[in-house]
């Protein structure tokens, strides 16, 4: 007979008043032990004395712990037939009749109780309800409790009982974002509230979609733009990567008067992706030693008849990485002197040249060199083109908004002796 034998024969006689027992049976008798369960909680501060728990859990706050407890969350009904023995619940509502209770069950699988969900049969972890009727949008045949059901209602989510449609689109007015034009669609490019059949300005850019190049597509008033060759470009054709080859520039004031400080100073940035002239599916990770440099031939070649100033044009270059650090910068000077009076005005040049050392990137992109669903992004660099004209004089605005820069990008990308 073992030990464990022993104490449990002794226990047995103990039960019936022969003798003391040893409950933990740790071979000191119960009236001498101070910690009759072994479980390091003494005996007289032990919510289960007789049942280890040594972290006294009690969730009632009954004084008696939940290792021994028969009602462990309070609600008078006892563990074996309570179904939410550990959420209080006495009306033991059930839902859905699964034998548990609502407070802890969630039929729908959508991350709120039962009892606090208002589409129980419906997922809807966001609870949304327009009328703040109690039951959620996503289970309710009338969301805007006006009246009308949502499958004839022409504003589902604003009550209007009258269902009024002045443009007759089969969107009620109370919601319609064109109120006298028709547009089903609803479609509002800028946000603005103003629906896009009855916005003069589209994409909220400032410049009339009238004539606005591109009208869907926001871009700023004093932005430059870089067009495909043999293409000239006037405001609203959004900038594009750095290609190699030739390019046009121009800059067209919109609604900015002469002399306004925007069009004194304008700014172009242009994203350069060196993906597009190294392999980086091979070489992800660039060496200090690895460079790219950027050759810009540049001409202004204005129209006959086109004004043209004794003042030079100073473009100052830079090249920034994605924090926004200066990698490259240059200065360059296009100058037109006023020919005689009955010749064509003379073509000015110049050139410019950007070196800088390629790094690594350390946020995630997606590049056109990757296939985006089977193959993981890289850390990838990602740099930009800044170019920031000083016009000096309303002469050369003028000469800027009519006269495109052609410039001709040369691009390589390799090492370079240190």
């Amino acid at each position: 007979m073992t030990a464990d034998d022993c104490c449990q024969v002794k226990n047995a006689f103990a039960a019936v008043e022969l003798g003391f027992p040893d409950q933990d049976c740790d071979g000191e008798e119960d009236r001498f032990d101070t910690d009759d369960d072994n479980d390091m909680a003494p005996d007289d501060t032990d919510n289960c004395v007789l049942v280890p728990n040594s972290s006294q859990r009690d969730r009632d706050g009954d004084g008696e712990g939940d290792a021994c407890d028969a009602d462990i969350d309070g609600d008078h009904i006892n563990n074996t037939s309570d179904n939410c023995p550990n959420s209080s619940n006495p009306e033991q509502a059930d839902f859905d009749g699964d034998d548990e209770g609502d407070v802890c069950d969630d039929t729908d699988d959508d991350g709120v109780r039962d009892n606090v969900d208002n589409c129980r049969s419906v997922r809807n972890r966001d609870q949304e309800n327009a009328d703040g009727d109690g039951q959620g949008d996503a289970c309710d045949s009338d969301m805007d409790g006006d009246g009308v059901a949502n499958t004839s209602d022409n504003c589902q989510y604003e009550a209007n009982a009258s269902q009024t449609d002045t443009d007759g689109d089969d969107v009620g007015d109370v919601c319609d974002n064109c109120l006298s034009v028709s547009n089903h669609d609803q479609g509002d490019i800028d946000d603005d509230g103003s629906g896009n059949a009855c916005d003069d300005d589209d994409d909220g850019d400032g410049v009339p979609d009238d004539r606005d190049n591109c009208p869907e597509e926001y871009t700023y008033v004093s932005e430059w733009m870089i067009c495909p060759p043999e293409s000239f470009c006037s405001y609203g054709c959004p900038p594009q990567h750095i290609i190699e080859g030739p390019s046009q520039w121009i800059f067209d004031y919109g609604d900015l008067g002469p002399g306004h400080p925007a069009a004194m100073r304008p700014t172009l940035e242009i994203p350069f992706d060196p993906c597009r002239f190294v392999d980086c599916q091979t070489q992800t990770l660039f060496g200090e030693d690895t460079y790219v440099t950027l050759t810009l031939d540049l001409s202004m070649n204005p129209a006959s008849g086109a004004s043209t100033t004794d003042h030079a044009i100073s473009l100052h270059f830079a090249v920034l990485d994605q924090a926004g650090h200066r990698v490259a910068d240059a200065q360059t000077l296009i100058e037109h002197v006023s020919p005689e009076p009955a010749l064509l005005p003379q073509a000015a040049t110049s050139q410019v040249t950007l070196s800088f050392p390629l790094a690594p990137s350390y946020t995630w992109r997606y590049s056109g060199k990757f296939d985006q669903e089977t193959s993981p992004e890289a850390a990838l660099p990602l740099y930009h083109l800044v170019l920031v004209p000083e016009v000096g004089d309303e002469a050369n605005q003028v000469l800027l908004s009519k006269t495109p820069i052609n410039a001709t990008v040369h691009v390589q990308v390799g090492k370079q002796d240190k």
